[in-house]
């Protein structure tokens, strides 16, 4: 997958396609190289194109529905991500949790859950003596 020339309408369009979202390998792929190839001619022609540093919406739903079940049984994130069907992993729902508390205020139950997912995968229960 080797490329001699570039035009300067490709240059433009690969830069734009990169700062929409897509990845540089599917930008390479668009024009039959490789995501460093596109990267680095970019680079070579003094164009540095930036994606936005707008995130994506947070699945609101979901966040809430995290806050509410996490106040409610008291599980672990891990949990709380399987229960409510969150895609990422349950640290990013920490923080997404975090986030929307801290815009939209509320209290989201800290400390040691009482159910946990152990390293080998048991779920273990805190007694409340």
């Amino acid at each position: 997958m080797s490329r001699k020339e570039w035009t300067k309408p490709e240059l433009r369009r690969a830069a734009e396609m990169f700062a929409a979202g897509a990845k540089w390998a599917d930008v390479g792929e668009r024009f039959g190289v490789t995501g460093n190839a596109v990267r680095r001619t970019l680079h070579a022609h003094g164009m540095k194109p930036e994606r936005s540093r707008e995130r994506p919406p947070v699945l609101e739903d979901l966040v809430l529905r995290a806050i509410v079940h996490r106040n409610r049984t008291g599980e672990s994130w891990s949990l709380t991500r399987d229960a409510v069907g969150y895609p990422s992993s349950p640290e990013s729902l920490r923080q997404a949790v975090r986030r929307y508390t801290e815009r939209y205020g509320g209290r989201v139950m800290q400390g040691s859950p009482a159910v946990r997912r152990t390293k080998h995968g048991v779920i273990s229960r805190r007694d409340n003596d």
